[in-house]
């Protein structure tokens, strides 16, 4: 027999073993995880998509994908730089949106393999 109590604060399971437990211990404790809204992702493609048509120049359109990158990773606080990165280009179909993400993925992997490098070098 199994009685469960509902009190404002606190959700309780008694069993006629005795005792009970919160809620909060029969839940597995796993960090949540949370992706970009697809409108979220939408927004920076058609801005990219607009900048190349205005022919804003490469290094101002990859600056300001590394800035949205940056800003969403600092604000979730759960993303990494690639994992959005990566988010953003699975939903890139015109290509040379797509292009401006993968080069910036790429200039990005590229930076992780110099300073592990460069840390290699300053242990040895």
């Amino acid at each position: 027999m199994m009685i469960q109590l509902l009190t404002p604060q606190l959700f309780i399971t008694c069993t006629n073993m005795g005792g009970g437990k919160t809620i909060s211990e029969h839940q597995q404790h796993e960090p949540v995880r949370i992706v970009p809204h697809p409108r979220t992702l939408r927004k920076a493609r058609e801005q990219v998509k607009h900048m190349v048509i205005d022919g804003t120049s490469s290094r101002r359109i990859r600056h300001y994908l590394h800035r949205w990158v940056a800003w969403w990773v600092n604000t979730s606080e759960t993303w990494q730089y690639q994992e959005l990165l990566q988010w953003f280009i699975d939903v890139c179909w015109p290509v040379h949106v797509f292009d401006y993400a993968t080069g910036l993925y790429q200039l990005h992997i590229n930076k992780l393999r110099t300073e592990t490098f460069s840390l290699v070098g300053v242990a040895a």
